[in-house]
């Protein structure tokens, strides 16, 4: 809708500079005309026509060169227009070819998705050398794990030389990120996929540091809302509505979208039981998710406990 304003009101703008230009060429033209000036031994009549195009044509090109010097984009527009519509080209074809690739072979691994379940955590007064120690635990059982579960489904074993995988765990264990971090809580470190794996490819992951900060404290109100009783009512379907609600609220407060997509509703009060049948009867009832505990990222899930009450 943003376009659409800004596009009528661009033709709004062409259409009144043009009249504008018009007018001051009418009138340029009208003076001259009047005064009987003569250009260059031509009649007065002619002269005055001859100004009044010059003079339009002068005021377009002032005002074409004050756009192109002032905005980046109107420069490109005028002098970058084929390569645009080359690059747009290229880029089409691009998409095009990864979305055959992605519909001809099965994604085995999404990218940003867990090579494990295992974490580590780095504490937060840990030298160099002990964050070193713990990664280099963490890359094997991860590699050990991904060659085991992975490679069955259909992926290449990861065989990278031990200097190469040094090397990587000196860089990580001291980057400004995990450093950074390690000044302000203790980190908990977790292996996901890099880009998308398909058939055939080689298994490779990156490590990412992730805060361990609270993101809910014990017995918090993490969501609620009013529920109208009907016979229609799906107490599945409504939990699982908590659980999108509870995943938003985590992923605000700091919990990496692996883990705070993973809510377990440990508790309902009453019974799912009786919720279905209160919620198929009549009047209005507030269903509250409470968090069990204090939850952080290292907890790996969301526990809370869903309870109604007559509203």
């Amino acid at each position: 809708m943003g376009d659409l304003v800004r596009g009528i009101f661009l033709v709004l703008f062409i259409v009144c500079l043009a009249g504008a230009i018009a007018y001051v060429g009418d009138r340029v033209g009208h003076q001259v005309g009047r005064k009987r000036l003569s250009l260059f031994g031509i009649r007065p009549r002619y002269t005055s026509t001859i100004v009044a195009i010059g003079t339009g044509m002068l005021i377009a090109l002032v005002v074409t060169l004050g756009a192109v010097f002032a905005n980046n984009s109107v420069k490109t527009a005028f002098f970058h227009l084929n390569a645009i519509s080359t690059r747009v080209t290229q880029l089409q074809a691009q998409a095009d070819e990864m979305q055959r690739h992605t519909r001809n072979e099965q994604v085995i691994v999404g990218v940003g998705d867990l090579i494990s379940p295992e974490i580590v955590v780095i504490p937060q007064n840990a030298s160099v050398n002990d964050r070193m120690l713990a990664l280099r635990q963490y890359y094997d059982h991860v590699a050990a794990f991904a060659n085991a579960s992975l490679v069955p489904r259909g992926l290449k074993k990861i065989e990278k030389p031990r200097s190469e995988v040094d090397q990587l765990i000196r860089q990580n264990a001291s980057n400004f990120d995990l450093t950074s971090a390690l000044i302000q809580s203790k980190v908990v470190m977790i292996a996901v996929a890099d880009q998308n794996l398909f058939q055939n490819d080689p298994i490779h992951f990156e490590l990412r540091a992730i805060r361990d900060i609270l993101v809910f404290p014990r017995n918090v109100t993490i969501a609620s809302f009013v529920v109208p009783a009907s016979p229609t009512n799906n107490v599945q379907f409504i939990l699982s509505q908590f659980e999108e609600l509870i995943t938003q609220g985590a992923l605000k407060n700091g919990m990496p979208f692996v883990f705070a997509q993973n809510v377990k509703i440990t508790d309902v009060r009453p019974s799912a039981e009786v919720l279905q049948r209160d919620l198929a009867g009549h009047g209005l009832y507030r269903i509250t998710a409470t968090s069990v505990g204090d939850v952080y990222p290292d907890l790996t899930y969301i526990p809370v406990a869903i309870s109604i009450s007559p509203k």
